[in-house]
């Protein structure tokens, strides 16, 4: 299964700043802003080193561990992907990238119960996430899920 680049993920390295103007995550938000443009051009290389330095920056970061979490799926890193995306959730329950994540995971894995309920949960909190409708459209026509 290809997974493809998803235009609308990035959103939280940018909600971050408000949480603490006075360093961290405000300082980690120039590397974590590259990591996501690099990522979304699908060099992999690049995105994964400026969400390090972002995480390295601030290791509470949600945009870059978010984003490292993105990296690990789209290298078929799994279990990495995982880890990082239920930190994610552990210290923001409401982080739309890493329910995300964690909905593209479950699809990956042919779990599509899982998945659907990852992209409704998404789509509560964020009615106007065009891949998580895509993606639910998607497993409501007969023969294309999973493809």
């Amino acid at each position: 299964m290809l997974l493809t680049v998803l235009a609308g993920c990035g959103r939280e390295a940018h909600t971050n700043a408000a949480r603490d103007p006075e360093g961290c995550p405000g300082i980690a938000n120039p590397d974590a802003g590259k990591g996501w443009d690099a990522y979304r051009n699908d060099d992999l290389a690049a995105a994964q080193q400026a969400f390090q330095a972002a995480r390295d920056a601030c290791p509470s970061h949600l945009g870059a561990r978010a984003g490292l979490g993105y990296v690990a799926l789209r290298e078929g890193e799994l279990e990495a992907a995982r880890t990082l995306f239920r930190e994610v959730v552990q210290d923001d329950p409401a982080n739309v990238d890493a329910l995300e994540g964690l909905a593209l995971l479950a699809w990956r894995e042919g779990d599509l119960e899982r998945a659907g309920e990852g992209f409704r949960k998404v789509l509560e909190l964020d009615p106007e996430h065009q891949e998580a409708r895509s993606y639910l459209e998607r497993m409501e026509k007969p023969d294309s899920a999973g493809a």
